[in-house]
């Protein structure tokens, strides 16, 4: 029985040692309180975003034309049924009171509801950019970093090249060419947004390649791929994850001025950047500022939390960080 105590004991300790890490970083990142409070906030936008369109009782183009550009928190009892999109089931009755909480467009549309959908569009945008970015710059950063030589100059040089181009006035040529669909313009972004997270993965691969556990691994015969994605790639992760939270806020603003030039995302999808295209004249900003200001606040409060979580981050994975 001694003997099965202590082994159990012994389980325990080692067990506590190796979550001990993550344990760790998480409490460092919950006393961020800025970060915690933008990662709380963001995770309920994202549940509003995906889940309030199945609560509204409205569709995301039903319209009601007698009451265009209704201020917040307008009233209303409908004279006609709103049907779903592409059937004829009715999502709300004829008759029914319903209230415009963030009022109307130009169409008579309810802002709310099409605030979330474009929500969900701005949103798709924003994590797949990033994530496919970061993936092909980690991807295309541990090779350079690893192999060095001829491989790690060309995808330098290419790097340097991307860098020096005019981003925003190539993306509206290439948006204009190729009349991008939402998937077209995500690789578009994905092209020019990789650079950035390679050269920050190559930087921690050249500070790692020559550490000891990389030659013992070589000793023992691992192969160059299992070295890097399976040694390299985990130890040199942290400020990548840094640079990605980051990375967010640049697509989301970089995907809503694209939109607002009317170079993005293009009707009938809507994202915050097109919504905020639709309110930008003086008459709409004079009369109608509400139409304006709600996808305004929403990039504004997206793009200051994913900073914040962003900083969050890199206090916590930070090792030299004791409090």
């Amino acid at each position: 029985m001694a003997v099965n105590a202590q082994e159990a004991e012994a389980l325990e300790v080692k067990e506590e040692q190796y979550e001990r890490p993550f344990v760790e970083i998480v409490k460092r990142f919950m006393r961020h309180r800025l970060a915690m409070g933008s990662f709380v906030l963001v995770t309920l936008l994202i549940l509003m975003v995906f889940l309030g369109p199945f609560f509204s009782s409205f569709t995301e183009r039903a319209q009601v034309l007698n009451h265009k550009n209704s201020p917040p928190f307008t009233n209303y009892v409908l004279e006609d049924p709103i049907t779903e999109e592409g059937s004829n089931d009715v999502r709300t009755a004829q008759g029914t009171e319903v209230t415009w909480i963030l009022g109307t467009d130009e169409l008579g549309r309810d802002l709310l509801t099409r605030l979330m959908y474009a929500g969900r569009v701005s949103l798709y945008i924003a994590f797949a950019v990033t994530i496919l970015g970061e993936l092909l710059g980690v991807i295309i950063g541990v090779i350079s970093g690893y192999f060095g030589g001829f491989v790690d100059a060309l995808a330098m040089r290419t790097v340097d090249f991307l860098n020096t181009l005019p981003l925003l006035p190539i993306l509206l040529v290439l948006t204009t060419i190729t009349k991008p669909s939402v998937n077209k313009l995500i690789l578009i972004l994905v092209f020019f947004g990789w650079t950035g997270g390679a050269r920050l993965m190559r930087g921690q691969i050249l500070s790692l390649r020559e550490q000891e556990f990389v030659s013992a691994s070589k000793a023992l015969g691992a192969s160059n791929t299992r070295i890097m994605f399976r040694h390299l790639v985990p130890n040199a992760l942290a400020p990548t994850i840094v640079n990605a939270s980051l990375g967010l806020s640049n697509v989301m603003i970089l995907e809503a001025a694209l939109s607002f030039l009317g170079f993005g995302v293009q009707l009938p999808n809507a994202s915050w950047g097109n919504m905020l295209r639709d309110a930008g004249t003086l008459t709409v900003l004079d009369k109608y500022p509400w139409r304006a200001f709600f996808p305004g606040l929403a990039i504004f409060i997206c793009s200051l939390c994913f900073n914040f979580i962003g900083d969050g981050l890199r206090d916590a994975l930070d090792p030299r960080a004791k409090h």
